[in-house]
This record gives structure tokens, sequence and C-alpha cells, in this order.
């Protein structure tokens, strides 16, 4: 549903109250009985069914996570039913491209903590090179390699994790150390 540091009036609200029980609730009382018994090869009408059950521009009656959710089921359903994974029932035969995972690795200036915060927004790692999946999730690594790096390099500076899932530091950006290494 976009970096948690994207808040705008359409963006859906975080979480909503009740917890795992009521998101059931939520999707045994409203969304089964209208969906049931609806095309699964229909993804766009499940989608419209979605917001049109809703009702609110932002999905703040059902939650965005719900309606994500119960519409990767019904994509889910429509590749079981053809016997091929999700992955291959939302791509196509003919697009064999890798999507690059795009990881924030520190954080800083709107998205800052009160106090001194590095005068950029965020640093971003996009493993564009990547052939394979497992080539591709060195962003991981390199993620949590950035945390040992600021906590070894900026130990004297407040750190945190900022809502855009960069690392954060309160030091000035002549502090922040350079992570070609």
């Amino acid at each position: 549903m976009g970096a948690p540091g994207s808040r705008g009036e359409f963006d859906p609200p975080a979480y909503r109250e009740g917890g795992v029980d009521a998101a059931i609730e939520i999707v045994d009382t409203l969304l089964t009985p209208r969906l049931a018994g609806e095309d699964v090869f229909e993804q766009e009408r499940a989608d419209l069914l979605l917001r049109e059950i809703d009702g609110t521009k932002n999905y703040a009656r059902i939650g965005g996570n719900r309606a994500k959710v119960v519409s990767l089921a019904v994509a889910k359903a429509a590749a079981q039913w053809l016997g091929i994974p999700l992955y291959g029932y939302l791509g196509t035969p003919f697009n064999n491209e890798l999507s690059y995972p795009i990881g924030n690795i520190m954080g800083g200036s709107p998205y800052g903590r009160v106090g001194i915060v590095p005068d950029l927004q965020e640093h971003q790692i996009i493993p564009v090179n990547a052939e394979i999946m497992s080539e591709a999730a060195i962003g991981a690594i390199l993620q949590h390699r950035v945390h040992w790096l600021t906590t070894q390099y900026m130990s004297v500076c407040d750190r945190g994790n900022a809502r855009s899932g960069g690392w954060l530091s309160t030091c000035p950006s002549e502090r922040v150390p350079r992570f070609s290494r």
C-alpha cells in the first residue's frame, strides 16, 4: 500500500481496530457473500466490487490490507484453476523479466525525527543487474550491512528506523559514512 511515509488522502489507513479477529469478520460478513459466485477470471470486476463494498475513497471501511489480500486471493484462485503458479498468472508468457526489489537503506530530511538529520531524503538499493532472485536478494543483505555500519561508525548519533523503511540517524550529512565499501 505504498511507503509508510506516504500519507495522502487516498492512502488507506494503516490499521483498523479489532486486529485479526475483526479482519476475519469483515472478510466473512462483508466481502465473501458479495464475491461468492463471481468469475475468478474477472479480476477487474472483483476489484471494483471491493471498492463498491467499501464505499470510501481510501478503503477506510474494509481496510486496504484486506482489500489487497482478497484481490490477491481472487487471482490465486484463478491461477490454481489453471494449474499455474500465481506469478505465472499475473505475468504473461512474454514477460520473463525479474522485478527488482527496491530497499530503502538510509533516511532523513522530511521523514527524520525532530533534531538534526541528514539533508537527504533517502538512499535506495536497486539491484538492477540481477538476473535471478538470489542475486536480487543482495539488497536485503546490504540493508543489514548498512545497519551494522551505522552502529559502528555513527555510534555517537541517535539511530532508528525511518517510517519509509530506511535506517535513520540524527547525524548531520558530513557524519554519514560513504557506503560504497
